[in-house]
C-alpha cells in the first residue's frame, strides 16, 4: 500500500537517530578529526567531520519539528516504512568506514618504496699494428728434366718464378675508452605519499557522511509520486499561480 508520511514520522519509525548517530560513532568521528589535525592539517585546526555529523543529525535526520526536512512529504510503502534493516546496515557501514580510516591514520606498517636505477655505457676505439709476410716459394719438385738433361729451363723457370716479398706495415696505434656511471634514486617521499592517501580517504568518509540523508530517502521513498497525488499537486499549483496573478 502506498502511503504519504512526513520525513519526521519516517525518522521516528525507523529510529535513525539512535541507530546511526550513537555516542560511540560521535566519539570516533571526533577522535578522527583530532588525528587528522595532528597529522595533516598542521596550519589550522578544523573539526569538519564532527561538525557535519552533528549538523546532519540535528538539522536533517532528526525527529525535531525544527529540522529542515521535518515537514517534507515522503511517498513510501506500508511494507517498508517501519523496516529498520537498512538503517542498521547504513550504521554498520559508517562504523566500518570510520574504523578503516582511523587505521589509515594510525598505521605505520605500510611498506616504504624506493626505486633505484643505474646506467653504464662504455665506448672504445683501437688501431693495431699490421704486419704482413708474403712469400711465393717454388712448388715444383721436378726441377731436373731427364728428357733434356742439357737444359736448365725448368730450373731457370723456377728461379724466375720465385718471388719473395716480405712487407711489414707499421702504423701508430691509438686506444680510446669512454664511459659514464651513475646512480639515480627516484620516488615520492614517504610522508607525502601517506598524506595523500589519508587525505583521499578523509574526503571519501566526508562524502559518505554528507550523503546519509539522501541514502535514507532513496530507500524508503517511491521512485515517483502516485498519479492522484500528482493531479492534486498540479491543481494546487494552478490555483497558486492564479492567486498570484490576481493579487
Amino acid at each position: 500500500m502506498v502511503k504519504k508520511i512526513k520525513w519526521e514520522t519516517l525518522i521516528n519509525q525507523i529510529q535513525a537517530n539512535s541507530i546511526i548517530f550513537s555516542d560511540s560513532i560521535t566519539d570516533e568521528i571526533t577522535e578522527i578529526d583530532d588525528l587528522f589535525n595532528a597529522k595533516i592539517s598542521t596550519n589550522y585546526q578544523v573539526n569538519l567531520l564532527t561538525d557535519m555529523l552533528n549538523y546532519i543529525d540535528s538539522d536533517v535526520i532528526t525527529s525535531a519539528e525544527t529540522g529542515i526536512w521535518a515537514g517534507m512529504d515522503v511517498y513510501t510503502s506500508s511494507f517498508i516504512e517501519k523496516d529498520k534493516r537498512y538503517i542498521y546496515l547504513l550504521a554498520n557501514k559508517l562504523r566500518e568506514y570510520v574504523a578503516f580510516y582511523k587505521k589509515v591514520l594510525t598505521d605505520e606498517g605500510v611498506q616504504r618504496h624506493l626505486v633505484y636505477a643505474k646506467e653504464y655505457k662504455n665506448d672504445g676505439n683501437s688501431n693495431n699494428t699490421d704486419r704482413n709476410i708474403n712469400s711465393d716459394v717454388p712448388q715444383n719438385s721436378n726441377l731436373y728434366d731427364s728428357q733434356h738433361p742439357e737444359s736448365n729451363s725448368v730450373f731457370d723457370q723456377a728461379i724466375a718464378d720465385y718471388a719473395s716479398s716480405i712487407a711489414k706495415n707499421k702504423a701508430d696505434a691509438t686506444s680510446h675508452t669512454e664511459g659514464t656511471s651513475g646512480t639515480t634514486v627516484s620516488g615520492t617521499t614517504w610522508d607525502e605519499a601517506k598524506k595523500n592517501i589519508q587525505m583521499m580517504f578523509y574526503n571519501e568518509l566526508k562524502d559518505f557522511i554528507y550523503s546519509l540523508p539522501e541514502r535514507i530517502y532513496s530507500l524508503y521513498s517511491l521512485d515517483t509520486i502516485p498519479a492522484p497525488e500528482l493531479v492534486k499537486k498540479m491543481i494546487d499549483n494552478y490555483k497558486a499561480v492564479g492567486n498570484m496573478i490576481h493579487e
